[in-house]
C-alpha cells in the first residue's frame, strides 16, 4: 500500500529529477569559448559560431538535411583540422538526468552521413571523421567521454515529413534535436523509410552520457581531432536532452519500492 507520506516523497523526487533537467532542456550550446582550426580544415569553413544554435534543417539549394544528405555551407557547420578543437559552452549547466531517455544527456550534431557504393539512399556505410569529445563543469578539469566521437551516429535528419532523401520536399513536420535515437537501433542496410521509422521523432545526433565522465553536471564541451586525424570533422551544433516525465516517474517510483522492500 502505497501511503500518503511515500506518495509525497515519490512526488518530490520527481519533481527534483525533472528539475535538473529543466534549466537546460531543449537547449543548444550558446557560446564559443575557444576554437583553433588545426590543419587541413576545409576553408571557408573557419566560423566557430555556426556551431551555436539549433542544428541545421534545411541547407543549400533548400535541400533538406536528412542521414544521406548533410548540411554542407559555411554558415552551418565549422571545420576542425588536425590537431584542432573547439570549446564550446552552455549557458546553464546539463545535468546527468535519469530520466533522459536512454540515459544520453547531450547531442552533437556533425557532417557525417549515410552512403552506398551505388548512390542509393541505403544505409551502407557511413561517414564519420570521428573527433574527441571531452566534457567539463568548471572548463578547467575536463574529461574524456570514452567512446565518444563528434561526428558519427546517428547523422541529423531535419524533418519528419520529407520523402526524398536528397529533396526539398517536406518541411511542415520538423523533427526533435532534444531527443535522441534509440541507441540499439541498427541502421545497416536500412532504406531512408526504414530509418526515418528507426528514428521516431528524433532529429538524430551522437548521443553523450555524462555519467560515464564521473560529473554530475557539466557546462563545457569541448571537440578536438587528434594531430594523426586522415580528415577534417564538421561540427553543426550541440544541444541538451529533453527529461522524459514518464521515465522519471518510473525511476522515482522503481527507487521507493526498492527502498519499501528492505524495511
Amino acid at each position: 500500500m502505497v501511503t500518503v507520506r511515500r506518495t509525497r516523497v515519490i512526488l518530490a523526487a520527481l519533481a527534483a529529477i525533472l528539475a535538473a533537467g529543466s534549466s537546460s532542456a531543449g537547449t543548444f550550446a550558446a557560446t564559443v569559448m575557444d576554437y583553433d582550426p588545426g590543419v587541413g580544415s576545409a576553408p571557408g569553413y573557419d566560423d566557430p559560431w555556426t556551431a551555436t544554435g539549433s542544428a541545421t534543417r534545411v541547407t543549400g539549394f533548400d535541400l533538406r538535411v536528412t542521414p544521406f544528405n548533410p548540411p554542407f555551407q559555411p554558415t552551418e557547420i565549422v571545420s576542425i583540422g588536425r590537431g584542432g578543437w573547439l570549446t564550446l559552452a552552455f549557458d546553464a549547466p546539463v545535468h546527468d538526468n535519469p530520466a533522459n531517455p536512454f540515459g544520453i544527456d547531450l547531442l552533437i550534431f556533425g557532417s557525417s552521413f549515410f552512403y552506398a557504393s551505388d548512390f542509393s539512399p541505403v544505409a551502407e556505410d557511413l561517414w564519420r571523421p570521428g573527433g574527441v569529445v571531452e566534457v567539463s563543469a568548471d572548463n578547467a578539469d575536463w574529461r574524456v567521454v570514452p567512446g565518444a566521437v563528434a561526428s558519427g551516429l546517428f547523422p541529423t535528419r531535419g524533418f519528419r515529413d520529407s520523402l526524398d532523401p536528397f529533396g526539398s520536399d517536406g518541411g511542415s513536420l520538423p523533427t526533435d534535436f532534444h531527443m535522441p535515437v534509440d541507441p540499439s537501433f541498427s541502421p545497416w542496410g536500412k532504406t531512408f523509410d526504414e530509418l526515418s521509422s528507426g528514428y521516431g521523432a528524433s532529429g538524430g545526433g551522437a548521443g553523450i552520457d555524462i555519467a560515464v565522465t564521473g560529473l554530475p553536471w557539466v557546462k563545457f564541451i569541448r571537440l578536438s581531432n587528434p594531430g594523426d586525424a586522415p580528415y577534417a570533422i564538421g561540427i553543426d551544433a550541440v544541444s541538451s536532452v529533453v527529461p522524459s516525465p514518464a521515465l522519471a516517474l518510473a525511476f522515482v517510483v522503481g527507487l521507493s519500492a526498492l527502498g519499501g522492500r528492505r524495511r
